[in-house]
């Protein structure tokens, strides 16, 4: 009777086993999606995820399902769908494939990797997001910046920091401005950093995608007391084109904050740093502009809604108004009516 059931039980476990799928358990489908020089395609999202991309459209590009396995042997057909509609595009026995995607979109590609040397139901299927762009984008920075406990130690929040076509892989900084990279954090977009004496420094974010591009943008930060920081009075003359008062503030080196009612046209002073660049940033009614400049400052708000900076040393605007009073002056010269 013992025998008997031990008989019994082995005769269902054989079952089970031959009955079981086999999808999961011996076939492992997966693909890469690699350039013309072979380097795989890929970014990570905010969650982690892996998306395969940027891929340009109108471009070959190569579907790799060399790391398919299979317990039985060797995967030898591999079917793909390039949209996931649940129709197979093509059909290779080789794990290598070119496609190219003509649109810009987001692709759900389906691999189904088959070993005909198993049992029936011997394949996986492998499922990843592919990313077609018409083509590719520079990221673009942004950071804030605060004291935090001292004078001399800054947090520095790049979090609103975005890439159009895809994600942010690095965020390098410059902390003092002398052009060397002081952090690089991979996908961490806050830092902090002390700084050891007072004065001036320029804070330079220089983010990268996944798709190798590189952007930049920089803000000026006062470290310290007045005492030690060599500054001088300069004008910022606020110029409201628009109809009625408008309510401004305007920020120095993010530091001084002067907020005012301006109706027609106001002048204030604000402490800059001598013998270097100095940040202006401009806001009003939603709307922010920032200009960097070493004397003076014109700031107009414009009547539809913009902002329009202008300094002493901004050579554009300077050079504008010195070849219209040159005109004006051969033209009185030669006796021209205007």
């Amino acid at each position: 009777m013992k025998q008997r059931v031990l008989l019994v039980a082995a005769a269902a476990c054989i079952c089970l086993f031959i009955a079981a799928p086999v999808a999961d358990a011996y076939v492992d489908a997966k693909f890469w999606v690699k350039d013309d020089q072979g380097k795989a395609v890929y970014m990570l999202d905010d969650d982690n995820e892996m998306i395969y991309g940027n891929v340009l459209a109108g471009r070959a590009v190569l579907f790799d399902g060399s790391q398919s396995q299979s317990y039985y042997g060797r995967v030898d057909k591999y079917y793909w769908d390039w949209n996931n509609d649940g129709s197979y595009d093509a059909i290779r026995q080789s794990a290598k494939t070119y496609h190219t995607f003509n649109e810009p979109g987001v692709y759900r590609v389906k691999l189904m990797a088959v070993d005909q040397d198993g049992p029936p139901g011997a394949a996986d299927t492998y499922i990843k997001q592919v990313s077609v762009v018409a083509s590719f984008q520079k990221p673009v920075p942004r950071f804030t910046l605060s004291p935090v406990n001292s004078s001399h130690t800054y947090q520095f929040n790049a979090s609103t920091s975005y890439d159009p076509d895809g994600y942010i892989r690095y965020y390098r900084w410059d902390f003092t401005g002398n052009g060397v990279i002081d952090a690089e954090l991979f996908r961490r977009s806050n830092a902090s950093h002390s700084y050891t004496s007072d004065g001036y420094y320029t804070v330079t974010l220089t983010t990268e995608d996944w798709d190798g591009l590189t952007n930049s943008t920089r803000h000026i930060v006062r470290v310290g007391s007045s005492g030690g920081i060599s500054e001088t009075e300069r004008r910022i003359t606020v110029v409201n084109e628009r109809d009625g008062t408008a309510n401004v503030t305007v920020t120095v080196n993010n530091w001084k904050t002067i907020t005012a009612d301006v109706a027609d046209e106001e002048t204030f002073t604000a402490p800059f740093r001598q013998g270097g660049d100095n940040e202006v940033q401009v806001a009003c009614n939603g709307t922010a502009r920032s200009c960097f400049c070493s004397g003076d400052s014109i700031i107009y708000l414009t009547e539809d809604g913009g902002i329009a900076t202008g300094g002493d040393d901004t050579p554009g605007f300077g050079l504008l108004l010195f070849m219209a009073a040159a005109m004006l002056a051969l033209l009185l010269r030669r006796g021209i009516n205007i």
